[in-house]
């Protein structure tokens, strides 16, 4: 459940009206949302009988991000995504890497969720999102990005 309090932080709220209402960036076209941890090898991450792997652990984050931004935005309409997904096992057979590729066909866009109990979330984001709307004056594309913070 700790994951899924993340939607009724102010900020998260604070995101979505500036993604959904505002919409600085225009339509999202793609969504990177990485949570990732260095687990220490004797950590139940590991472990297949304690529940152990990235995505049941970790996973939920990028998953509730993705649908709190692109599955919940107006032009999507709640219309469910199609999902292809791979993962890399340990040797003692839990997942070590997670990626998810989330489309929304609806919206036009694309989330890339990645986990991981082998690395840690890349500096200097944990969340990317991009739009449709290009800056004149750098002619870039828009994006909004969720800063990673120090642990």
């Amino acid at each position: 459940m700790e994951a899924a309090w993340t939607r009724f932080f102010p900020h998260t709220r604070k995101i979505l009206s500036i993604l959904h209402e505002d919409q600085s960036i225009g339509s999202p076209q793609r969504l990177f949302v990485d949570f990732s941890i260095l687990a220490d090898a004797t950590s139940r991450l590991h472990d297949p009988n304690l529940g152990g792997g990235a995505l049941l652990d970790l996973g939920f984050y990028p998953v509730t991000w993705a649908f709190l931004i692109l599955y919940k935005h107006p032009k999507n309409e709640s219309t469910l995504p199609q999902i292809n997904a791979t993962m890399m096992l340990t040797e003692r057979g839990v997942d070590e890497f997670t990626s998810i590729t989330l489309t929304f066909e609806k919206l036009r866009a694309v989330a890339y969720l990645t986990t991981s109990i082998s690395n840690t979330t890349p500096k200097p984001f944990s969340i990317l999102v991009q739009g449709e709307k290009v800056s004149p004056s750098s002619q870039q594309q828009s994006s909004f990005a969720q800063e990673r913070m120090n642990s």
